[in-house]
């Protein structure tokens, strides 16, 4: 009794057997389809259909395309082969690119020379071959601090 009131629930309907197991290779009537689909386009929050209000300069949280994130500056440019998965791409990278006249290869790591992440002058930036070529520098410079302090 208590099976046959679960399994009458109109968007299960047709979808299990009486056991209670999904039936393989079933597939929901047009109607139905149809029903869901005009229900989930209603839901445009103010916008008309196809309309480029929210997206980039349309929306009124726009702010040109720079973000700040982990001290460093992205920037929008979907097309770069290095932008992350919303399209950023940390503008020490776009800076170095210019400056080289070339992409950078993968693995290149770029080092900003006075510590501060939001210098992207090129005079700051320095490109190393690797991560190993970083981080002994890295060490060999804190190792020298360390000696200066004594």
């Amino acid at each position: 009794m208590i099976l046959d009131i679960v399994f009458r629930i109109p968007h299960t309907k047709g979808m299990r057997n009486k056991k209670g197991q999904f039936v393989k290779g079933y597939k929901q009537p047009s109607e139905i389809i149809e029903k869901r689909r005009k229900r989930m386009m209603g839901n445009t929050y103010g916008f008309k259909k196809g309309s480029k209000m929210n997206v980039g300069e349309g929306n009124p949280m726009w702010k040109g395309g720079v973000i700040y994130r982990q001290g460093y500056k992205f920037i929008k440019d979907r097309k770069h082969r290095f932008a992350n998965g919303k399209g950023y791409v940390r503008n020490s990278l776009i800076v170095m690119e210019k400056k080289l006249g070339r992409s950078l290869k993968k693995g290149e790591i770029i080092h900003h020379i006075n510590g501060n992440k939001l210098d992207d002058k090129p005079e700051n930036l320095y490109l190393f071959k690797n991560n190993a070529y970083h981080t002994s520098y890295e060490r060999n410079l804190k190792t020298t601090y360390k000696l200066w302090l004594k």
